[in-house]
């Protein structure tokens, strides 16, 4: 018996591709593998009670938001994930790259380091990262494994990362996405 077909509810095609077995892979790992995963990643400096934005522009496809992964050094940050706000699109560019490296497929989203104007819009998510703590300043982290936001087509969204603290705080953002 044949197993190619076996689709999961997105269309995803669950046999492994080589024996008609039931692959026992998770979709996200099957659509790394082939190219429709996308990973960026960009580094903050963020100043007191100061904030950063990351413009995320989808294109015509869905876009899968999989993880926002955050990492912060000495100050709590509040981090919020805006739909469709009034935005002046940025210039700097963060650059998208397939999580299969073998992978010639291209992300239809945009990212860019430095939106301005930013007003109104949805805020369809928040979190509070804490500030590192413990004797060897262990950072604080954010990385919800398995939260995904379907993001509209063709719409701005803005990750927006506010400092609550009184000093200077390093950021790392990583995100990772896939598109169908």
């Amino acid at each position: 018996m044949s197993l190619t077909g076996i689709n999961d509810v997105n269309g995803v095609d669950c046999s492994d591709g080589t024996d008609n077995t039931l692959s026992t892979n998770s979709a996200e790992h099957k659509r790394t593998h082939l190219g429709m995963a996308y990973r960026a990643n960009n580094l903050y400096s963020i100043l007191n009670a100061g904030t950063a934005y990351l413009q995320f522009k989808t294109g015509a496809k869905t876009t899968h938001l999989k993880q926002l992964g955050i990492v912060v050094d000495l100050n709590t940050i509040v981090v919020s994930l805006i739909e469709a706000p009034v935005i002046t699109n940025g210039t700097t560019v963060v650059t998208p790259y397939n999580a299969n490296r073998t992978s010639s497929n291209t992300s239809v989203a945009t990212l860019f380091s430095n939106p301005s104007g930013i007003s109104a819009g949805t805020t369809i998510d928040a979190d509070l990262i804490p500030a590192a703590t413990g004797g060897n300043r262990e950072p604080g982290i954010m990385s919800p494994a398995d939260v995904e936001w379907m993001l509209k087509p063709n719409t701005n969204y803005v990750i927006q990362m506010t400092n609550q603290g009184s000093t200077t705080s390093q950021v790392s953002m990583k995100l990772l996405w896939y598109e169908q």
